[in-house]
This record gives structure tokens, sequence and C-alpha cells, in this order.
């Protein structure tokens, strides 16, 4: 499957406050069906780390960043055709360990593809 990266300020602001939400410790996932004109095959992932929520360094978000990217990298079996996902990192991202955060990745998006197939949003 082929994943794409989320760049529009629109779409991710269309993904936090319409889409389904799942939170872990290190992360929090927001996922949309048929959103941001997707392919079949395809999906969309945008990723957020803020000042307020990670570190003022940004040495930190971009290290918070790389960590949650490479979790898309090992983990895109996992994630949907035709959805696209905001995850939003939590200062936790940067000491949580890296298998316990693959751990939460796939907890959170069993939860969100449950609800998605419900027609939870």
């Amino acid at each position: 499957m082929l994943i794409k990266r989320l760049k529009k300020s629109q779409d991710f602001k269309e993904i936090q406050k319409q889409g389904t939400r799942w939170s872990a410790p290190a992360f929090t996932i927001y996922a949309q069906s048929n959103c941001c004109h997707v392919d079949e095959g395809e999906a969309i992932v945008g990723f957020t780390v803020s000042k307020k929520a990670v570190s003022k360094l940004a040495v930190d978000r971009n290290r918070a960043k790389r960590r949650i990217r490479e979790l898309t990298k090992l983990l895109k079996h996992a994630v949907r055709s035709q959805v696209g996902y905001v995850i939003v990192a939590k200062r936790n991202a940067l000491e949580e360990d890296f298998e316990k955060m693959q751990q939460d990745f796939l907890w959170c998006l069993k939860h969100i593809h449950r609800q998605l197939d419900e027609g939870i949003e």
C-alpha cells in the first residue's frame, strides 16, 4: 500500500474535526474515511508535533516526529486504504519505549477501524 503525506492545513483540520479519535500515552490518532481525495490502495498520513505538547526545542520536536513517522513505515500493513490519518505526538513520544509505541499504535488503529466500520465518526 502506498502511504502519502498530508500537507494542507485544511485537510489536517478536517480530519481532526470530523474524524474518529483514539489516544495512547505517546500520541493521538485521528482518522476519517474517504477524505482528501485518496485513491484506492492509498492512505494519507499527517504528523503534528506542537511546541506546547512536546517541547519548545526543535531538536525534541523533530525527534518525536521521526519516531512517529517510523511507526507508520514499520506498521504500514495495519493502515487502511482510502483513510486519512493525523497523528499528534505527545510529550511521552520522546521517552516511550519504541516497542510499546508499536503496540499502542496497533491497538489504536484496531479501535479506530472498528469505529469507522460501525460508522461512528
